[in-house]
Formats: structure tokens, C-alpha cells, sequence
């Protein structure tokens, strides 16, 4: 086989990875157009600081927020503490009261029947509430066989 001829292919391929263009591409840019290099390394300069006032407005909104929720989530239990406290002291005057009525009617008024209702009312309170403190499963479904 006289005369045949080959060809070889070259592909030569590059890649890069960044905000900035590889250096031989920003000397290209700035051959073709005097200053282009520059003007790109402000741009870039720009973006990063765009981006890291973002990034701190983000980051200071989220603690704010997460300030505001722990701070609900005290007042909420602050709340619920108050409420068991009232509560108690209500159930502890009706009681004493009950009690006191109770003696009254019993021993000064003589009359037995009123004094047992009126002892009645407490022990009613302090069964419902033992009854109330027994842990029930929340997940529990009824059986409806």
C-alpha cells in the first residue's frame, strides 16, 4: 500500500472548578479585551460579599427564632405551673371548707346527714384525682369488635 496515510486525532480536554475562570482563561479574557481580568475579580469579590451578608442575616434570623420559641416554650410551662398551682390551692380551700362545714353542721348544728355531705365533697375531689394521675397510653386505640 504506497502513498496511504494516517491521521491521528488529538482532543485535549480541560475542566475547572470555582467561582473564577482558570488563569489562562482570564489572561485570554484580558487579551481580548484590556482590564476584562479585573473587572471579573470585583464581580467575584462583589458576589462573596453579597453572599456573606445572606449568609449572616440567615444565620442571625434563625437564632432569633429559635430565642423566640424557647422563650414561648418557657412561658408555656410557666403557665401550665401556675394553673396546677392555683388549682391546688383552690381544691385545698374547698376542701378546708368543706371540712369546716362539715364540723360545723356535725357538732354544732347536730346534724349528721349535711356534715357526711359535706364530708362527702373532698373525698369525691381526692378520688377523682388519684383516679386522674394514672398514666393512660396515649396511642391506645379503642376496641370497636
Amino acid at each position: 500500500m504506497a502513498g496511504a496515510t494516517s491521521t491521528v486525532t488529538r482532543q485535549v480536554t480541560t475542566a475547572h472548578s470555582g467561582p473564577l475562570p482558570a488563569p489562562e482563561t482570564l489572561a485570554g479574557y484580558d487579551q481580548v479585551l484590556p482590564g476584562a481580568a479585573e473587572r471579573i475579580l470585583c464581580m467575584a469579590e462583589k458576589q462573596q460579599e453579597s453572599r456573606i451578608v445572606l449568609e449572616e442575616a440567615q444565620l442571625n434570623a434563625d437564632i432569633n427564632h429559635r430565642n423566640e420559641m424557647v422563650a414561648n416554650q418557657r412561658r408555656v410551662h410557666t403557665g401550665a405551673f401556675i394553673s396546677d398551682y392555683i388549682g391546688q390551692a383552690l381544691g385545698f380551700l374547698v376542701a378546708a371548707a368543706s371540712l369546716g362545714f362539715a364540723a360545723y353542721a356535725g357538732i354544732v348544728k347536730d346534724n349528721w346527714v349535711v356534715a357526711g355531705l359535706f364530708l362527702s365533697l373532698p373525698v369525691v375531689g381526692m378520688i377523682q384525682a388519684v383516679r386522674g394521675m394514672k398514666s393512660k397510653p396515649k396511642d391506645e386505640k379503642p376496641n370497636r369488635d
